[in-house]
């Protein structure tokens, strides 16, 4: 079913879905099929008529075909008619038992989608092949004129048309300072700006009417194309990296469905990778030097051990603690200890013990005592004393208070300044070091300086996003008939600690504002650019509490005085209380999950792009919250919680929210972060949740 002719300066493009056969895909791709008839079709009732025969014919495959591939859907405009088709290819049931003018039984749980696609349209055929394939006919549709295509920008002509009735509107695309592209709904280039042209190596007349997998084939099956295809068919946004085979650049790319396609936003990241390859490769072949050491002293899988257990704790004691026992046990000392020093009181405070007594712990040894430890500080080498009463460099006095033997110590040097010492002892008797042994308490203190100085990095940033993040609270206010919940959580890496925000505020006694929203990029400049976002909507919606103006506002402030700040997706809802009545409206966040009586779907809304992309109209969108229906609204750390390659992915959350009926908001909020816990075990990006429940 596939279609490679020139793109139409004039027709409609052809629309052609590949959806997995799972309800939640289905209801997805429903709503971007509705897009794409807005987009060309002004007759109300054709696209309502359109959709729901559409819908049937693939719950139908779903239902009925018994494979797993994927449902192909498809639309055109052809010779004056709206053509759609479906097909799957599994088993599918007998079509020639089908009877056109037999009404259904209504008692049965079953078949009626074909009656009701047969009485919708004006035709309709059937095709058994491999599958089944339902052809569907509304005749003499005339397509409107098409309006913007996947830019979102008004001033665009039909697609294939590169005039503008406005300038700035692609003087603006030209100077963003990223690549753009606009595809329409047949995946073809309809906008590409300067920056673009440069990453794709092709003058603008070889580029506009191509697909991306047409223009450069390494596209096909790739993350890239996925990308494409979900933001399209399943109005799903992504960032993603991505480098291209032509030059070998790198770049960071943010996928985005619109109400005409599709939008894309290339940044060019080739130095970050570089230095991560730099990195990566000094990392590589310091694992393969300390290796291959190891193999000839003979202690290379024990300070292989040891030293991914240090590494693998994040905290600073964590850190010393681990490095301290199982550097014990691979040299066989009964004891150890990490001393940290005070060069002005010329004394060092015993910090962190391994089996010691506890009365041990904290207590303060001057430097004219700890002549060992001064001795390894002063030269930066690892000092290695077999018998202590019979060496000149310790105290005796000292090792017979702590009954040492023998000792081996190594200084810690954090930023080239030797701040602490790591004691390894012996007290049943004496022992005499070998030269592995000296080589691997220096290389074990060597990695634990490392992993000392990264640990006290990870605090600092986990300290200051963490405060960030939580000066950002908001407490839940009181609103009458509704319950409110909410939930967050925090990424276990300081560096991908995000941007995810949310807010509930009242405007008056009608109108209460649900606010969520995910701010691109990670660690604390991103959190702080949440408040930034929240205050404007916060402003904007005390002007005027339509979703559709708040955002436009908000995006025309942020163009204005913020160009260089990060996008923002957001998600504005109002609700009247005394009615249950909700408007809203989206820059490109997912839709919250309306979870009712007998369902449970996402909300129907044309996305817009994100906050401070460029200048764009937004849409509201309306539904009615019954008497006990709840709103899941939640930030992508929820269905992008991993477990290896694995996301929990949406059909997951519908399958949480779905048993969280009679449930209170706050529960259901919590339960829904601990799926994403349980499933993921550990947070690689910060969520939030909230849930409006009508008690």
């Amino acid at each position: 079913m596939s279609d490679s002719s020139p793109v139409s300066q004039t027709a409609p493009p052809r629309l052609h879905f590949r959806v997995p056969p799972e309800p939640s895909h289905l209801l997805r791709a429903r709503d971007r099929i509705r897009d794409y008839l807005r987009q060309y079709c002004a007759e109300r009732q054709v696209i309502n008529d359109v959709v729901l025969c559409i819908e049937e014919a693939a719950t139908n495959a779903v239902r009925h075909s018994g494979s797993e591939q994927d449902i192909e859907m498809s639309l055109r405009f052809k010779d004056g008619d709206l053509v759609a088709e479906v097909r799957d290819w599994g088993r599918g049931f007998d079509v020639a038992g089908f009877d056109r003018e037999a009404l259904p039984d209504v008692s049965s749980e079953h078949g009626r989608g074909l009656f009701l696609i047969s009485r919708l349209c004006d035709g309709m055929e059937l095709w058994r092949d491999g599958g089944l394939e339902v052809r569907m006919v509304k005749k003499a549709v005339e397509p409107r004129e098409a309006v913007a295509p996947g830019s979102g920008l008004s001033g665009l002509r039909a697609p294939g048309n590169l005039d503008f009735c406005d300038v700035r509107p692609r003087a603006l695309l030209d100077k963003i300072g990223e690549g753009f592209v606009a595809l329409d709904w047949d995946y073809r280039y309809v906008h590409v700006n300067a920056e673009a042209l440069l990453t794709a190596g092709k003058p603008l007349e070889e580029v506009i009417g191509q697909r991306p997998w047409e223009l450069a084939s390494e596209v096909a099956g790739s993350a890239l194309e996925r990308a494409y295809r979900d933001a399209m068919e399943l109005g799903r946004p992504s960032i993603i990296e991505y480098r291209a085979a032509v030059r070998g650049n790198w770049a960071e790319i943010g996928i985005y469905p619109t109400p005409t396609g599709v939008s894309a936003y290339f940044r060019e990241i080739n130095e970050r990778k570089r230095k991560e390859s730099e990195r990566d490769q000094y990392l590589a072949a310091l694992r393969e030097s300390e290796e291959n050491y190891h193999a000839v002293v003979g202690l290379n899988g024990a300070l292989a051990q040891v030293v991914r257990a240090i590494h693998g704790s994040l905290t600073f004691a964590d850190v010393v603690q681990t490095a301290l026992s199982e550097g014990a046990a691979v040299i066989g000392a009964e004891t150890a200890a990490v001393t940290l020093h005070d060069d002005e009181a010329k004394r060092s405070r015993v910090a962190y013990t391994y089996n010691v007594p506890p009365d041990k712990l904290g207590i303060l040894v001057s430097d004219a005592d700890d002549r060992h430890g001064v001795e390894a500080r002063r030269t930066g080498q690892t000092l290695a004393v077999s018998d202590t009463h019979d060496d000149s460099r310790v105290v005796v006095e000292l090792m017979d208070a702590w009954d040492i033997k023998s000792v081996i110590c190594a200084p810690l040097v954090v930023r080239g300044r030797p701040i602490a010492v790591v004691f390894y002892n012996y007290h049943a008797a004496t022992h005499r070091f070998s030269q592995q042994e000296v080589d691997f308490v220096t290389r074990l203190a060597s990695s634990l300086s490392l992993a000392l100085a990264n640990a006290r990095l990870y605090e600092e940033q986990l300290r200051i996003a963490q405060i960030l993040q939580e000066n950002f609270i908001h407490p839940l206010p009181s609103v009458a008939g509704f319950e409110l919940g909410v939930v967050s959580g925090t990424a276990f890496d300081p560096e991908l600690v995000g941007g995810d925000f949310n807010d509930v505020f009242l405007i008056d006694d009608t109108h209460v504002v649900v606010l969520i929203g995910d701010v691109a990029g990670k660690g604390v400049r991103a959190a702080g650019h949440t408040e930034t976002v929240r205050a404007k909507i916060q402003a904007f919606a005390t002007i005027d509490p339509s979703p559709a103006f708040v955002l436009a506002k908000t995006n025309e402030l942020l163009l204005r005085f913020n160009p260089d700040d990060p996008h923002v997706t957001a998600f504005v809802a109002v609700l009247d209380p005394h009615t249950g009545h909700l408007s809203y409206a989206s820059a490109g966040h997912p839709a919250p999950i309306h979870l009712d009586a007998s369902s449970c779907r996402t909300l129907e809304l044309a996305f817009g792009p994100p906050l401070g992309s460029f200048e764009h109209s937004y849409a509201n969108a309306h539904a009615t919250l019954a008497r006990e229906d709840c709103l899941v609204f939640y930030t992508d750390g929820v269905t992008e919680a991993r477990r290896g390659a694995e996301l929990l992915g949406e059909q997951r959350l519908f399958e949480t929210v779905r048993g969280l009926r009679g449930r209170s908001a706050q529960e259901v909020a919590e339960d829904v972060r601990e799926a994403a816990l349980a499933f993921a075990g550990k947070l690689r990006d910060d969520l939030q949740v909230v849930v409006l429940r009508r008690a």
